[in-house]
């Protein structure tokens, strides 16, 4: 009886476990897709740079990067952004290591508030 209620015990902290980490990959994975509008730039290097990195203003997390891609020499980034967040006609981007693991992240100024703002795409 006792090694039945022990193994019982077992089983279900195992699938407490494996629920735990399904919840936390469904909700990093979720992310920001769909919502916001998309903008690209282009970097003559975009090594470090992965899907889904994030995208910041200030230290606050305002994006993700949907994807990279190659056009011509250069690499393409392609950015999600929030639709709360305005980013100008003189929009700058720079990436940066953010860890002592080497993560990157891209760090937006979202440039002068009287110029015209970016549209999607």
């Amino acid at each position: 009886m006792r090694e039945t209620w022990r193994a019982a015990k077992v089983g279900l902290l195992v699938l407490l476990g494996v629920a735990a980490v399904i919840a936390v990959f469904r909700y990093v994975d979720e992310g920001q897709d769909g919502e916001g509008y998309r903008v690209y730039a282009l970097f003559d290097d975009a090594q470090g740079l992965i899907a889904k990195s994030r995208v910041v203003i200030a230290g606050i997390p305002v994006g993700s990067i949907d994807r990279i891609t190659l056009e011509g020499d250069k690499a393409r980034v392609d950015i999600l952004v929030d639709d709360s967040v305005a980013l100008h006609d003189d929009a700058r981007v720079a990436m940066r290591t953010e860890s002592l693991l080497g993560e990157k992240v891209l760090v937006l100024n979202p440039g002068d508030a009287t110029l015209p703002r970016l549209e999607d795409g």
